[in-house]
């Protein structure tokens, strides 16, 4: 009998303590990773994230939020937390390559995980492009 499912989310910085961008690639590097470690990954490429400073003024930053679930069903209670592990030792790496103070990470318990099967098709029917040039490059 496993755990429930769970989600494993980690949050990275888009700029440096200096302001500086953090290059794309770097942070998608990170994202293989967790697709890697869970079979698959969801990013959400912007959120912001504040804190209260030490003199109580509000501080805030772009940052990018990487998620993945993590079905159990067929994983043991030391395989579940081998891979609740594997994301805490990439947030650490991350904070230590990013020069992050800290990097948050969290594990959410879901009721259950479902991978509803689909059809694979390299491109989709005509009906469901996009065909006003003008709108497709204003999205």
């Amino acid at each position: 009998m496993s755990e429930e499912d769970f989600m494993a989310c980690i949050v990275l910085p888009k700029y440096s303590n200096a302001g500086e961008r953090i290059d794309s690639g770097v942070l998608a590097s990170y994202a293989k990773k967790m697709a890697e470690l869970y079979g698959g990954v969801t990013v959400r490429p912007t959120t912001l994230g504040c804190w209260e400073d030490e003199s109580g003024k509000l501080q805030c930053e772009e940052n990018v939020v990487m998620c993945s679930a993590i079905d159990t069903r067929n994983l043991s209670s030391r395989e579940i937390e081998n891979k609740k592990r594997d994301v805490l030792r990439l947030a650490k790496r991350a904070g230590e390559e990013l020069g992050q103070a800290e990097v948050m990470v969290w594990f959410d318990s879901l009721d259950s995980v479902e991978f509803v099967e689909g059809k694979w098709k390299k491109n989709i029917s005509e009906s469901l492009k996009e065909k006003d040039f003008f709108k497709k490059l204003m999205d």
